[in-house]
């Protein structure tokens, strides 16, 4: 199978314009492209745009975007590139963990290639967020390809030393306006289930979040950098015994999307069949959930007549690592039909056991992996009365010594990345 996204179609529009007119509206039909990247032809079975790629450099040059002299690589002055980030998500969680680590030094720059943010500046994010950053600047040109150049003449004026890029699927704006800065560019792959621009693009390093992409990018021979996620520090001591006669506590979380989507099964046949396995039990769902996907889950608690007060939404939360431990969660249920590999790992971090559904015919690409224990996958939901049993006995190995070692090298592999540092322990590729 082949994990190149063609579109012949557009690559002759982009080639064929002319004009500055023409080329800003190949580009807007790029940028949408992501509009059909549900389709299941399409969502975990391909993820490179080549034809892209190789146009890029090009219109980089037309654009009048000439290289500039590159410094060492260092985290002197660190940029991040993005389309747009939220307050809560996977990749936007990475970015707030990075710039925590350098506390208001790094400077963000919004693409808004969707044109997300309000058009008046009154009504504008707040100057300060959540992200500790140095300062937030986003381009306020109207059409995509002044909108490269704008970003350009802000790289130009800041001459980073690092470009943590993370473009969000078709964005071109970070790709191009990147480009003449590729020797200090990194493109971080998050955008793990979907094709995306610039993945195949010599930057300064390729580097991927996610295990099962970093195999796929290895294999295309890209040379990625495995940096994995990082995550809270573990939490200190033997966890609580659970009191005897209390239900087991079964926590998830991740947004709606990632319970909506098409799959073998629904969510509710997976938390259903959890809550009839454990009569006790409950599920803590940590996290906003949108109305569609409430209904869903009100449906499938009075089909099979269980109490509704089994099912508890917390609604946001600052640290889902946190909550987990102050729920007392048992067990965590990722979700379903597609799994948060962030979420996944913070229960991990949390010494939780993780029980991760995938459909048996799902694609390799939307499969969740990481090299090392405390996990298992299921493929129905008959089997997560066994899974949870797995998941009781595998408790108490969580806390083991040798347990604990293997995720700490796991959870400081992008502690070593985003310092610069040599990875002591490099992921096993067997």
């Amino acid at each position: 199978m082949t994990l190149e996204y063609e579109r012949p179609d557009i690559e002759t529009t982009i080639t064929s314009a002319r004009s500055w007119a023409e080329l800003d509206a190949a580009m807007e039909q790029v940028i949408l492209l992501n509009r059909g990247f549900r389709n299941p032809a399409i969502h975990g079975r391909k993820l490179f745009v080549g034809w892209f790629d190789k146009l890029a450099p090009g219109i980089a040059n037309r654009l009048g975007l000439i290289d500039v002299p590159q410094p060492q690589k260092s985290n002197e002055r660190i940029v991040v590139l993005a389309t747009i980030l939220r307050h809560t998500g996977g990749h936007s969680q990475v970015v707030k963990d990075i710039m925590h680590a350098f506390p208001g030094q790094v400077t963000g720059i919004y693409t808004d290639s969707y044109r997300e943010l309000p058009e008046e500046l009154g009504e504008m994010p707040q100057l300060t967020t959540v992200f500790q950053e140095r300062a937030w600047l986003y381009p306020r040109r109207r059409r995509l390809l002044e909108r490269c150049v704008e970003v350009y003449m802000m790289l130009k004026a800041i001459q980073p030393t690092r470009i943590l890029l993370f473009g969000h699927g078709m964005d071109i704006v970070p790709i191009l306006a990147a480009w003449p800065f590729r020797e200090v560019t990194e493109f971080v792959h998050h955008f793990d289930h979907a094709p995306a621009v610039g993945a195949t693009l010599p930057f300064s390093s390729h580097v991927d979040l996610t295990y099962r992409c970093h195999l796929a990018c290895r294999e295309a021979g890209l040379n990625p950098v495995y940096a994995g996620m990082t995550s809270p520090t573990l939490a200190t001591g033997p966890r609580p015994q659970r009191e005897a006669g209390k239900g087991l506590v079964i926590a998830t979380c991740g947004s709606s999307n990632k319970y909506r989507g098409a799959g073998a099964f629904s969510w509710a046949s997976y938390f259903t069949a959890a809550l009839k396995a454990e009569p006790d039990s409950r599920i803590v769902h940590i996290g906003t959930v949108t109305e569609d996907v409430m209904s869903a889950i009100a449906a499938g608690l009075k089909k099979e007549r269980i109490d509704p007060s089994r099912y508890v939404v917390t609604g946001f939360v600052p640290s889902l690592h946190a909550e987990l431990i102050a729920q007392g969660a048992d067990v965590y249920l990722s979700s379903y039909p597609e799994a948060g590999g962030k979420a996944n790992l913070e229960a991990l971090a949390a010494q939780i056991p993780v029980i991760v559904p995938v459909d048996l015919d799902a694609p390799s690409l939307s499969r969740f992996d990481i090299p090392m224990p405390g996990w298992i996958e299921i493929n129905r939901p008959y089997q997560i009365a066994n899974a949870l049993k797995k998941a009781r006995a595998l408790g108490e190995d969580l806390q083991s010594t040798e347990y604990v070692a293997a995720l700490r090298r796991e959870l400081n592999r992008f502690e070593n990345y985003i310092h610069l540092r040599t990875d002591p322990s490099p992921a096993d590729h067997s």
